[in-house]
């Protein structure tokens, strides 16, 4: 059987994630509650294995054998539609101590439905100085903290996906920041947080085609830092191994490279068809409010 936590209970499954030395700001912003996320674990009491799903990546922690891990393939493997997660899959990240068995396994278990993808991770020290960038902002333009049209915009125009990573843009302004550089009124580059937690805060950044290569993402960026010091976090930034322009502008910024992970992605325009109908779910008595996921042809977990 598969347990899936709720809300007042995921804090049982945190001690499996908290190994975890890239994305930490992801994890941690749904077991504070910061950003919504749905946790699927082996038992319901003391977790071994756990699953959890939330916008952009889903991660997965725990012991990476014995009969949890295997139980919890089993149910990642067969992404049963019925658990409404699987349809919305960018990737599965492994993290924690057994990340690299983990992705064996899984891709063991998904043969050509899922391909690794590298990743890097960067961080800020607090003791990088920044650019002074308001000094360099060129004549025409402005960076101004990111509010609600701005936001809408962005999405519009870049594709951000700020509505996207966050749920929609009120979960964005209630818990998130970012900022944009604007040049004669059009949108140029724009920085923003895709996740807070207490201590982090992860960057994505995009530039307009037509304003790349004049070192404003470099400026934006040194804004979003800014904005993230003072209130208390560590910017964060990943990018995929291949993308060495966003490397370098971490790089250029004082950010210090971290642990290489990977990401597992279906191929470019596929999603994963789970199998319908070998998994069904029923609430748990009160006051656990376990969802209790119990595979049709068998009789116990």
């Amino acid at each position: 059987m598969i347990y899936e936590l709720p809300r007042d209970r995921l804090a049982r499954a945190a001690p499996l994630f908290t190994a975890a030395r890239f994305d930490a700001a992801f994890v941690d912003a749904v077991f504070e509650g910061r950003q919504e996320g749905r946790v699927f674990v082996d038992a319901p009491q003391a977790p071994t294995a756990a699953l959890l799903c939330r916008t952009y990546e889903y991660y997965v922690a725990g012991l990476p054998r014995g009969s949890g891990a295997a139980l919890l393939r089993r149910f990642i493997r067969e992404a049963p539609p019925e658990a409404g997660v699987f349809e919305r899959l960018y990737g599965y990240v492994p993290v924690g101590y057994g990340w690299r068995a983990w992705e064996r396994g899984l891709l063991d278990d998904h043969g050509a439905r899922l391909r690794p993808i590298a990743r890097r991770s960067f961080a800020l020290p607090p003791a990088i100085t920044l650019i002074d960038w308001r000094a360099r902002v060129p004549a025409g333009a402005a960076i101004r903290p990111i509010d609600r049209a701005l936001a809408e915009q962005i999405d519009a125009e870049f594709r951000h996906g700020i509505a996207a990573f966050w749920g929609d843009y009120d979960r964005f302004l209630g818990g998130g920041f970012g900022a944009c550089l604007t040049v004669d009124g059009a949108l140029a580059s724009v920085a923003n947080a895709i996740t807070v937690s207490a201590r982090e805060a992860n960057i994505a950044v995009a530039t307009a085609a037509p304003f790349r290569r004049r070192g404003l993402a470099t400026l934006v960026c040194a804004a979003f830092v800014d904005a993230c010091r003072a209130r208390g976090l560590t910017p964060t930034w990943d990018c995929d191994a291949a993308n060495e322009a966003s490397a370098a502008t971490a790089r250029a910024l004082g950010f210090v490279e971290g642990e290489r992970f990977s990401q597992l992605s279906p191929p470019p325009g596929e999603t994963i068809v789970g199998e319908a109908g070998r998994w069904a779910h029923t609430l748990g008595a009160p006051p656990s409010n376990v969802v209790e996921w119990r595979r049709r042809d068998v009789a116990s977990g």
